[in-house]
């Protein structure tokens, strides 16, 4: 192992990135990244026919800092901007991407600045998990990220609609919970009644997330819980080969998914 100084990284141009986007680009100084389940599979090598990681590799796409330097195209941000990103995975990982591989979890980072927000007033610490679990939550449950097998969108969840959340504790989950709520959808998550640092169980946090009903999965199997009871859609926060492969497609194909 050594350790080296390398230059702080810059947009270039490349598939991803032509030229005059080089210009729409930001460059971050790194107070805060998180940790998401898609690095550990980037680790892994699971990934590379997708994402060929080429090296040096900084891994991480989640980061909370400050602008440190604005392309001459941007104009919604200024050095010294509060910000929080998800750098993206094809922005980043692919090949020819304009930045990365990754990059997060370093001083600096470069980003497209359309995928970038201001903070406003919020901190670092309470925003830097928010951008990609938040995202993939937003996507699986409103812009039709999936179909089902007549080829009609998943993705439209609305008031009124059905929605099962399998895993309300992970970080995806517990942001669909919120997410479904918002727009008054009846809401079942599963969860354990582990403590959580508070005190309180986990189901007890799914109920104050505001889920309308709380499956205890030490003590009863999801499926035969909700037998017979027909859902709009199911979000699969847990990815287990029992649940995802198995009961999720015979319960989807109950309920007509």
């Amino acid at each position: 192992m050594t350790l080296d100084t390398i230059p702080v990284p810059e947009p270039k141009k490349g598939r991803m990135l032509p030229a005059r986007l080089c210009d729409l680009a930001v460059l971050l100084k790194v107070q805060l990244a998180a940790v998401n389940p898609i690095d550990w599979k980037l680790f892994s090598g699971g990934l590379h026919g997708i994402c060929p990681v080429t090296f040096p590799y900084v891994p991480g796409f989640d980061v909370a800092g400050k602008v440190a330097k604005v392309g001459e195209g941007v104009t919604d941000f200024a050095v010294g901007d509060e910000v929080v990103v998800d750098i993206g995975l094809c922005e980043t990982c692919c090949n020819d991407s304009p930045a990365g591989p990754c990059g997060a979890f370093a001083e600096y980072a470069v980003a497209l600045a359309d995928t970038v927000a201001k903070r406003d007033g919020l901190s670092a610490e309470e925003l830097v998990g928010l951008p990609l679990a938040g995202l993939t939550s937003y996507q699986a449950l409103f812009t039709g990220a999936g179909r089902d097998f007549t080829g009609a969108e998943l993705g439209k969840v609305a008031e009124g609609k059905k929605v099962l959340i399998l895993g309300g504790a992970a970080a995806t989950g517990a942001i669909a919970i919120q997410l479904g709520k918002a727009v008054g959808a009846y809401v079942t998550t599963t969860a354990s009644p582990n403590k959580m640092p508070d005190g309180s169980t986990k189901i007890d946090y799914m109920k104050k997330l505001g889920a309308d009903e709380v499956i205890n999965y030490k003590e009863a199997d999801w499926a035969d819980a909700l037998a017979g009871k027909e859902y709009d859609q199911i979000y699969d926060c847990v990815g287990t080969p029992e649940d995802s492969v198995v009961k999720v497609a015979d319960y989807a194909a109950e309920c007509g998914l």
